[in-house]
């Protein structure tokens, strides 16, 4: 601990000030009056403070612990500026004793400028020998001549450059462990829950609602805890994209029927619980937990505002955010036979994916990635509701029946895929996607899949070749340029530094409205075919007069014979081709797996297959409207 004449940057960088504590009975104030500086980003909050010199920093009574400001040396500049090594930091600290706003007394880091010629602040390094002259705590007293003399009225830590795989979580942290308080004992031991300063990580806590308590009918026992692959498939994304996410699925809590984020997506009204009030429960995730300063808090529940079923909202960015299936999958069983229902909690992928679309808000990312243009073609992300509850087709990443309940892959988008300009689409140019298939809407208004691969039919007339056309693509009434976005390269991490980090600050979201169950069903889903069954290579003359049989194959989870409504089918090189004839009567199982699949035929010279096809496309909809898509590969002579 050192007396203070300011305090001289030995290693520059870019540097952050963090609100660790404060014990003082008065209200406090923090500004830099020199260097010039401006706050690139914040997630503490200020109070007037009348009198006090310098660019004001933070607030303590109004602020969240764990809070961090990210300062800016030259805001003329693109990014956030470095400051020099052997920059001097003047501070200046208002210390306000009853309720008007201006400084009663105003103490500066340098004991010459005070009144009292008291040093009113010690700085003291942490961890010199491990990162010599790179992280400082400044501890403050308060009233003239020290007070009481304990300097704990505001602690802070300036850090210079420390966040080496820009996680959000400092070196030191990562290495050692979080100080809360600022007592010098360590509080949250990240090291021990796997964290690592060389790749980046984020932590999560998910508290949910149980029928053990709260306001569930009698004889109903349904828990919104989340399904552990669930939260796997989610681990599994992350780690897919080098960053380690780390989920505690940790308190149950009482059930409620409503439950929102207030201001966020909803206003909080009669009969409505509050997220807020569950996290600030000491028992939950209360304001002193250490956990505040490196996690995003969720809560898994029932609905928002009963009976609606949107499926959740979170942060944007921020730290809160919640996952609401409530009234999903009613009267509908083991929908992804899992051997665990699916009514009123979701399916593993629509927990899987609704968890990390969530968090992807808190992560900054937006409906449309960087805007809020939604269920655009050409943006393969879970943020995006095609692909949300039914994720990126066609990979199965527990693989095909009888394998485990997901059945596409939950993930950000990876790549900016080229522009889409819905007043001219080019069908042979598709959406240039080397590995996916993705969704679409089509002139008539009903939902379709392309192949990433290659061409796609924009305006569902059965052939694709088409350029020039304008159609309305992603469904929102309007011919637009459709942008691309990487989702993974433009992650914020920073939770602390977000103006969601405070608690009960929530500003309204600004995308509209999660998706809710009757939009959900409306998604089109991915079926596995086999045409000609039994046949490889599945070759056909596209000269022919006759038949081409085609399986659509049962799963664990889909019974085709009693599920796909039969008037619906179409089959051909596009999939709209009319060409069903009829389908058997009595199913069979094609490929041996003990599941009946549903056999149709179709006309080979309706199909409309040409030379140099490669692939054969079923479009059909189920008995309860859900729109269908399955694909083959063909040989095409004649």
């Amino acid at each position: 601990m050192a007396a203070a004449t300011d305090l001289t940057l030995t290693v520059g960088g870019r540097v952050t000030i963090e609100l660790i504590s404060s014990e003082a009975a008065f209200r406090n104030t923090l500004s830099v009056v020199s260097p010039a500086v401006t706050i690139a980003a914040t997630g503490c909050k200020l109070e007037a403070a009348v009198g006090l010199p310098g660019v004001h920093i933070l607030s303590e009574k109004l602020s969240q612990r764990g809070c961090r400001v990210n300062l800016d040396s030259n805001a003329a500049a693109p990014g956030i500026q470095a400051f020099a090594s052997g920059t001097v930091f003047n501070f200046k600290f208002c210390a306000q004793t009853d309720a008007d706003p201006a400084c009663e007394f105003v103490w500066s880091s340098n004991p010459a400028q005070n009144s009292d010629g008291f040093d009113h602040v010690q700085i003291t390094p942490i961890r010199p020998a491990e990162f010599p002259g790179q992280i400082f705590q400044l501890a403050w007293e308060d009233l003239p001549d020290g007070g009481d003399m304990d300097f704990d009225d505001l602690i802070v830590v300036l850090r210079s450059d420390i966040d080496t795989d820009g996680d959000g979580l400092w070196d030191d942290w990562e290495q050692f462990g979080i100080d809360t308080d600022g007592d010098g004992t360590v509080d949250l031991n990240l090291p021990a829950l796997g964290a690592n300063h060389l790749q980046q990580d984020i932590f999560v806590e998910i508290d949910f609602m149980d029928c053990l308590s709260g306001d569930c009918p009698v004889g109903d026992t349904h828990s919104h805890q989340p399904k552990a692959t669930a939260v796997a498939a989610a681990v599994a994304a992350f780690a897919n994209a080098g960053i380690n996410l780390h989920v505690d699925v940790s308190n149950s809590i009482a059930h409620q029927a409503s439950l929102v984020i207030p201001g966020l997506c909803f206003n909080v009204g009669a009969g409505i619980g509050n997220f807020d009030t569950v996290k600030a429960n000491p028992a939950n995730f209360g304001p002193g937990n250490p956990r505040r300063f490196a996690y995003h808090y969720a809560l898994f529940t029932h609905q928002q505002i009963a009976p609606q079923t949107w499926s959740g909202c979170g942060e944007l960015p921020g730290n809160d955010f919640q996952v609401s299936l409530g009234g999903w999958n009613l009267a509908m069983g083991d929908l992804d036979a899992d051997g665990l229902a699916d009514a009123n909690v979701g399916t593993v992928q629509q927990q899987a994916g609704t968890l990390v679309h969530e968090l992807g808000h808190n992560l900054n990312l937006r409906h449309g990635g960087g805007d809020n243009v939604n269920r655009k073609p050409n943006y393969l992300s879970v943020m995006n509701y095609a692909f949300q509850m039914r994720g990126i087709p066609p990979t199965d990443p527990d693989g095909p029946a009888p394998g485990g309940p997901l059945t596409a892959r939950v993930d950000y988008s990876p790549e900016d895929l080229a522009d889409l300009n819905e007043a001219s689409l080019s069908e042979p140019a598709g959406i240039g996607d080397g590995t996916d298939n993705t969704r679409y809407f089509c002139p008539n208004g009903g939902q379709a899949i392309g192949l990433g691969t290659g061409a796609i039919d924009w305006n569902c007339d059965g052939d694709l070749t088409d350029i020039g056309i304008a159609v309305d693509v992603n469904g929102d009434g309007a011919f637009s340029v459709l942008a691309g976005f990487d989702d993974w390269a433009n992650l914020r991490l920073d939770l602390q530094a977000t103006g969601g980090f405070d608690d009960g600050v929530h500003e309204p979201f600004p995308d509209g409205i999660e998706i809710d169950f009757p939009t959900h069903i409306q998604v089109v889903d991915e079926v596995k075919i086999d045409i000609k069954p039994g046949s490889d290579p599945n070759s056909i003359n596209y000269r022919s007069r006759g038949n081409i049989p085609v399986a659509i194959l049962s799963t664990m989870t889909f019974d085709a014979p009693s599920q796909v409504d039969r008037s619906s089918i179409t089959f051909g090189r596009t999939g709209f081709e009319p060409s069903l004839r009829s389908c058997s009567p009595s199913p069979e199982d094609v490929n041996g797996d003990g599941l009946l699949d549903l056999v149709c035929h179709f006309d080979t010279r309706i199909a409309g297959f040409q030379l140099g096809d490669t692939v054969g496309i079923l479009r059909a909809r189920t008995v309860d409207g859900t729109p269908l898509f399955g694909t083959d590969s063909v040989r095409i002579v004649g």
